[in-house]
């Protein structure tokens, strides 16, 4: 983001005074805030109409009348022109111009999410060792408060430099929870529920939260109000600490099986079933305890060319797959009409992906499904540059049609990762992985800058880097109907395209390992 212009570009005083912003969107191309600039700054014709004519006041030939700041200019103009929609009245309880944050010393425009991400990238880092070390419960909980407590010391920042080092740690304590939570639920569910919970529980949950977004920021204009607002529900999440186990998978990894059979009685009693009164064989148990625990690092996902091969294509699918969710998020503000309904849109086109994502992790392989659906989003962005200007309707439809394929796509993502790697490198491969998704959404906003040269450039760029992570995929060993594996040489191969004549029970045979608990 260094392309940015400095804080002090536009002073607080007399960036937000009515009169100029009034003036200065008056003459954006388009007739409103936030209105994509066809040329912006390339175009010596654009930038002399968007020049305002101020009055003599104005412009400082009346004593006492306000100094109005030079426009800006090229890309730092259309940065600052799609943030002015911030404080103009669309609803109830919209605010006026002139209560945009200028307390911050920072231009409208410059939103801090590519702070946020850059925390999250480091608690996808982190997230995955800690857990791993510490346990699925302590590490949930723990970052659960990080994002919490430091969400609310946020409402009370009073300069730019601390909000956006409060959003750094907000980002790392929120990716962390979610991804801990997620490994949490694969690891303590069956199979058929497994599915269930990271696709209609986890994503279609993230979904209705997004869906509230819009609906809070409408209604909601004043930004401490907001993030309190969104803060808030955190606090409930205290007593859940009281009904969530820690995995029996992580303690039985620890050697803590005492602790895990506990969990397993009390889940056997939730659920009207008998337990068996002996569930861990003791000459199994003494084998263990006497063998020496195996430690892992980040290097052993790396460790061999099988294993290394899998590791980096899970990068680039998670990376490019990232890419495509977050630009046609970030975009949604430049499609035509309401930015908040296309906000609404833009979540709710995500619940009938996690639908569609859940019934096909059902029935069919996973590498097909996720291949299929990057290739129907890929092709879909793909098609809108055939699309006439004046149809904005179908560029609108196609956008929200390319979502549903790369969001079908990244739901997935999660179980396919959890059901490639072991229990002892699992929550660290999800976390390095999602490491990587974080790389894609911090370089996501410059490709929704490509529209500023060519408005169907950024769908270009995106749809055909969806289709080649399409292709990426076929590559990848298939794990529908196999064992979870529980140690790195239980993993399976990197296959070609011939392994899908191999029937489901085939590859139970072939990937069937010994492990102590058959029931999760």
């Amino acid at each position: 983001m260094g392309s940015l212009p400095a804080p002090h570009l536009f002073p607080a005083q007399c960036q937000h005074h009515p009169q100029w912003l009034q003036r200065y969107v008056s003459r954006v191309p388009g007739g409103y805030p936030g209105a994509p600039l066809p040329c912006a700054g390339h175009c010596e014709s654009e930038q002399r109409v968007a020049q305002p004519q101020y009055p003599a006041s104005a412009a400082g030939g009346s004593r006492g009348a306000p100094q109005l700041p030079p426009l800006p200019t090229g890309h730092h103009r259309q940065l600052f022109i799609s943030g002015v929609g911030t404080g103009t009245r669309r609803g109830p309880g919209a605010a006026g111009a002139g209560e945009l944050p200028g307390w911050l010393g920072i231009q409208p425009g410059r939103l801090p999410v590519h702070h946020r991400d850059r925390g999250v990238l480091l608690g996808s880092f982190v997230s995955g060792q800690l857990s791993d070390r510490f346990g699925r419960k302590n590490i949930l909980f723990a970052t659960m408060a990080v994002q919490t407590g430091f969400s609310f010391v946020q409402i009370f920042s009073i300069n730019w430099e601390m909000f956006t080092v409060l959003f750094v740690i907000v980002g790392m304590g929120q990716i962390s929870n979610y991804v801990v939570a997620f490994i949490l639920g694969t690891e303590i569910l069956g199979k058929s529920v497994r599915i269930i919970f990271s696709t209609l529980g986890v994503c279609t949950f993230f979904a209705v939260g997004y869906m509230v977004l819009p609906l809070f920021a409408y209604f909601i204009r004043d930004w401490r109000m907001l993030l309190l607002a969104l803060t808030v529900p955190g606090v409930l999440c205290v007593p859940l600490w009281w009904f969530i186990p820690e995995s029996p998978r992580w303690l039985i990894s620890q050697r803590r099986f005492k602790e895990a059979e506990a969990i397993i009685q009390r889940a056997a009693k939730m659920n009207n079933i008998v337990a068996p009164a002996v569930i861990f064989d003791p000459a199994e148990l003494q084998e263990l305890n006497s063998s020496e625990q195996q430690k892992v690092y980040i290097l052993d996902l790396f460790r061999t060319w099988n294993i290394a091969i899998i590791s980096i294509m899970s990068l680039l699918l998670w990376m490019l797959t990232s890419v495509g969710y977050f630009g046609l998020s970030l975009n949604v503000p430049n499609l035509h009409g309401d930015p908040y309904l296309n906000c609404f849109l833009s979540a709710l086109i995500e619940v009938p992906a996690y639908i569609t994502a859940w019934l096909l992790l059902r029935t069919l392989p996973r590498r097909y499904i996720i291949a299929g659906v990057l290739f129907w989003g890929g092709g879909v962005l793909l098609l809108i540059q055939v699309v006439p200007a004046d149809y904005y309707f179908v560029s609108i439809g196609l956008v929200m049609l390319g979502k549903f394929g790369v969001t079908s796509a990244f739901s997935m993502l999660y179980v396919f990762t959890a059901e490639l790697y072991p229990t002892l490198v699992r929550n660290m491969a999800v976390g390095i992985t999602s490491m990587a998704s974080r790389v894609g959404s911090i370089i996501a906003p410059y490709f929704v800058y490509l529209g500023a040269y060519n408005k169907v450039l950024p769908y270009i760029v995106m749809g055909s880097l969806t289709v080649l992570i399409g292709i990426v995929t076929l590559f990848f060993p298939e794990s529908f109907g196999a064992t979870l594996p529980e140690t790195l040489e239980q993993m399976q191969k990197v296959k070609g395209f011939r392994c899908w004549r191999r029937s489901r029970n085939s590859i139970q045979r072939e990937e069937n390992p010994k492990v102590l608990i058959t029931a999760f």
